[in-house]
């Protein structure tokens, strides 16, 4: 299981988006980084957590297995990898919070890896092909639009499937 960044955006970062990476000093960038084209499986479902809580509860065990059968009818080329994404709600600190969101794309990545093992796939290609990452609280990458007086807090208590694709600029 491949991880994700452990360090948390800084807040005022993060309302400003992403950092633009640039050489050290003194220092020429031969190579391009590749770009992500993402595509969040909305249609597949969400994995759901209870507040504070990293453990995939039973009733969600049926959403990864639908992601597996999703993975297993939808080859992957060579830049290209499934990513499974955790991120938190806003109550609690922002390291709280993007930890909790990494433990439970991990744990969702761990679940997944095991039942695409089932399926037949190697060991060294299940972890490579499928990755997971935290978003913390911030940028949520889609949200449910609640009817008034729905709890919209717990949106954000989720694990979800992306299929990125690395595409290196010219």
């Amino acid at each position: 299981v491949i991880g994700y960044n452990k360090r948390p955006p800084d807040p005022e970062q993060a309302k400003a988006g992403p950092e633009k990476d640039a050489p050290a000093k003194g220092k020429t960038v031969d190579q391009k980084k590749p770009e992500k084209i993402e595509e969040p499986m909305v249609k597949l479902g969400r994995v759901r957590f209870a507040h504070n809580s990293a453990t995939v509860a039973k009733d969600q065990l049926t959403v990864i297995q639908g992601y597996a059968d999703y993975i297993a009818k939808a080859p992957l080329k060579n830049n290209e990898y499934w990513e499974i994404r955790g991120s938190a709600s806003k109550e609690g600190s922002n390291k709280h919070n993007w930890d909790l969101a990494g433990r439970r794309g991990k744990n969702v990545c761990k679940i997944l890896a095991r039942l695409k093992l089932r399926q037949g796939w190697e060991s060294e290609k299940a972890q490579a092909k499928i990755r997971f990452d935290s978003k913390g609280e911030y940028f949520p990458d889609y949200e449910e639009k609640q009817p008034p007086g729905k709890d919209t807090v717990s949106n954000n208590r989720q694990a979800y499937l992306i299929k990125v694709t690395e595409v290196t600029p010219k």
